[in-house]
């Protein structure tokens, strides 16, 4: 089960809306299960109505739940673009993006890039595949959306060691927020910081998720 807490290991009291950018259930889909139950976590120690989804959808129908406010049809470009406007809009202060290559359109995924950069919300991406030896194409499509990120996750610390040796990341590299959880929480980029810069009512963002 996935948990939201502060640094100090309390659960987590401010109030936020954060909008998954995932596949959702019911497709059948490792990340929409991932994500579903952390968003499930996210409501249940923060508050209902605290996540939102923009839904990846690879030419299927499905009976998203209410949660789903937009749908991205992954290889139409439009759709990346309504998704930035739609979240832009709206009162989420925080996007989480599920990265796998396979999950958005374009070469390597790359069309994701299109709607980080109309994007105006902060950006926490995680990476769920992290190649040692990741081809021209997907260096180039990691590289597009780790410099759109305020902050990267990546499953555990071999991943890091790929995006350092392989040059994925410019500047310097900081592991935060770790604490036993399993997950490794980084900041790219020549100042980094433990926070992730919030708009509106919130100052800074700081999220451990805890794994047991």
């Amino acid at each position: 089960m996935f948990s939201p807490q502060s640094k100090k290991g309390k659960v987590a009291s401010w109030d936020a809306q954060i909008a998954f950018v995932s596949s959702c259930l019911p497709r059948k889909c490792g990340i929409a299960t991932f994500s579903t139950h952390l968003s499930q976590a996210l409501e249940k120690n923060m508050g209902p109505d605290t996540a939102s989804f923009i839904a990846m959808n690879n030419n299927g129908r499905y009976d998203y739940p209410s949660q789903v406010i937009d749908e991205i049809e992954q290889d139409n470009l439009n759709d990346y673009y309504k998704a930035a406007r739609i979240i832009n809009s709206s009162e989420v202060d925080v996007v989480s993006l599920q990265h796998e290559y396979g999950l958005f359109g374009g070469p390597d995924g790359i069309y994701i890039k299109l709607f980080l950069k109309h994007l105006e919300k902060p950006v926490v991406t995680t990476f769920h595949t992290v190649l040692k030896s990741p081809s021209p194409g997907q260096k180039k499509a990691f590289k597009g959306v780790a410099a759109y990120s305020q902050a990267l996750v990546v499953m555990n610390k071999l991943a890091i060691s790929f995006m350092t040796e392989d040059s994925l990341l410019s500047g310097a590299v900081t592991r935060i927020g770790m604490d036993g959880t399993g997950h490794d929480y980084i900041c790219a980029g020549e100042e980094t910081t433990s926070k992730i810069e919030a708009p509106n009512h919130l100052s800074s963002i700081e999220i451990i998720l805890e794994t047991s």
